[in-house]
Parts: structure tokens; sequence; C-alpha cells
């Protein structure tokens, strides 16, 4: 990870001038930040907190697409502080103004003269439909007819608005839901003695046969209260929340597992734990020593569906509630 540190330090602090001179001349704004925080991690291919400074790329991104990604993650940071300068969140809310700064990046980076940072990872045309968030791919579409007719940026934003109200959620096209039993209804965690237990009950049974994409159920942990502690920001169902751990759920091949990890130790420290499947119930315990045993702790309850085949940076659908605060009694 060092070296691919060094190596991407050295090749900004040559470019990074002439690429911020470009996306003032095609966005018409100045970053919004002095100072950006980039991490190099072995967890995400790439994120982007929202409304923060801090970007991140896997160390093992090769020829030049480690340069795109970087450019990538930066301009959606740069669209969504833009839209946000037009838009409050009681007009758009945040999930599609990031479906919107997803493929604003993309469109940006269109633009010929960006090819100079990336020559081996050009791209031109449909993207969303090939890429880790194929349900972007009937947004995109409307999306990029409203940007070739733009007449400056904030003509873009103002154009864009009307699209995004039509668009139901960032994780299914026009519209899309998760089938019930894989949509949350409510949860709950709490602590009994020295087992924390988590509940999730699904909108339906789950079916007896299982779906023909890996699915999670997941409790995702805050344990620092930090957002821009191991942000998981590619994944927009842990935007609002650095991951520190999770405990969680699986449900693939016919089979259930359950885990908990935690992402604060170097060697990712990962412990099975005991679960229960119920009609719509999904339930889990963990060692309160699993997380640390903080006192106090924000945590997202999310599932997660992912492409046959695929990995984790490629979710078909997504159910989430909002954020919520533990504290110890």
């Amino acid at each position: 990870m060092g070296e691919a540190l060094l190596e991407r330090q050295a090749f900004w602090d040559t470019h990074l001038a002439a690429f911020s001179v470009l996306v003032k001349e095609v966005t018409g704004f100045n970053w919004f930040h002095p100072d950006y925080l980039y991490y190099v991690t072995a967890f995400q291919r790439g994120a982007s907190s929202w409304y923060g400074n801090t970007i991140a790329g896997a160390y093992d991104l090769k020829n030049g697409l480690d340069k795109r990604i970087f450019s990538h993650e930066l301009l959606l940071s740069h669209s969504f502080h833009i839209m946000r300068k037009y838009v409050p969140p009681d007009e758009i809310d945040d999930w599609k103004v990031w479906a919107f700064s997803e493929i604003t990046a993309v469109l940006i980076m269109e633009d010929h003269r960006f090819d100079r940072f990336w020559p081996t990872q050009v791209h031109r045309g449909a993207y969303f439909s090939q890429s880790g968030y194929p349900q972007l791919a009937p947004l995109e579409a409307d999306l990029r007819a409203a940007y070739l007719q733009r007449k400056d940026f904030p003509d873009f934003v103002h154009r864009a608005v009307p699209i995004l109200k039509k668009f139901d959620n960032a994780f299914g096209a026009y519209p899309s839901a998760a089938p019930p039993y894989l949509s949350l209804a409510d949860a709950r965690v709490r602590k009994i003695d020295d087992t924390y237990i988590a509940t999730m009950r699904m909108k339906g049974t789950l079916q007896a046969n299982a779906p023909s994409a890996p699915v999670e159920f997941d409790l995702l942990i805050d344990t620092d209260q930090n957002a821009n502690t191991r942000p998981w920001g590619a994944l927009p169902s842990v935007q609002d929340i650095g991951v520190d751990c999770l405990a969680r759920v699986i449900w693939a091949g016919g089979r259930f597992s359950a885990e908990v990890l935690d992402f604060r130790t170097p060697e990712r420290h990962r412990e099975r734990i005991d679960f229960s499947i119920n009609d719509e119930i999904v339930e889990f315990r963990f060692r309160k020593e699993s997380i640390g045993d903080p006192m106090v702790f924000d945590y997202v309850f999310a599932v997660r569906q992912y492409r046959t085949g695929g990995d984790g940076y490629t979710q078909l659908n997504m159910s989430r509630l909002p954020r919520g605060t533990f504290k110890a009694p």
C-alpha cells in the first residue's frame, strides 16, 4: 500500500493543478474544500464522502485505473457539493444526489481534455450498464441528454432536478424495489448482559428457495461515530457512517451463515456468530468484545443483494433504515 500511495502522490503532485483548472472550466466551480484526504485501501475499489473531503482507492489498481478512479471519486464529491449549493435535501434527498453525482462524474470525464490523465482508461458512451451500479443506466441516459443540452453547468443542475424527482431510488431505476422478503420493515439492536442482539424484520416471509444472487442482512457499526474513519463511500448504504465493524447474516448458495468483522484490526478479525431465521425475522447475536464494547455507537441496518458472480461493488438492490445511535444501558 505504501508503494501505491507514493506513486499516486508523485503523479498528482505533478498533474493536480492542470486537472483542477479543467474541472473549474467545465463546472465553473473551484474545489469546495482546501484539502482532500486520500486513503489507499484494501476494502473498496473507490470511495468518496458526500459532504466531506475524504476519498479512497484500492491499492491494487493498475494501468491508469488508479488515476481514473481517483478522479471519479473527487468529481463525485465535487458534483454532490454543486447540487447541494442549489437544491436542499428536502427537495432532493441524498440518495438521488449520490446517483446524480456518480453519473455526472462520468459525464465530466468524457471531455477529451481529460484523456491525458488516464490515456489507457478513456471511456465514452453508456457506462453504467456494465458498471458496479447497473441500476443507474436508465438515469444515466436521461442525465446524459440533459448534459448535452446544457447552457452551462448550473443549467445542467436545474435540468437534472425534475429528472431526479422521477427517479424512485438509487437502487433500481424507474421505479424499482427489492422484493418484500428483502425489504426492511423495521429493526433494532439491544444488549443483554454481555451480548448484542440484532433483530431485522422483513416486509415478507423469507422464501424457501434461495435467491439467485447472494444477500447480506447487515448491521454496520460506527464505533467512534466518525464517518471519516473507514469510510465505505462507494456504497450508498453507508455514506453517513464509517464502518468500523460489521455484523451480518449471509444468504448464498441455499445456505445461511453469520459473522462479525472488525475492520479496526490489521488482520480484519472475523468471528462466527449465532443467528436464527423465522418467517420474516432475521436475528443474530454477538459478544460485546467483538466490537470493543463501546458505550455508544452509530449504526445502519441494511439488506444488500449482489449480482450473481459479482462482488461487493455490484449491488442489484438495497434496503436500509435511517442511521441510529445505540447507547449502553
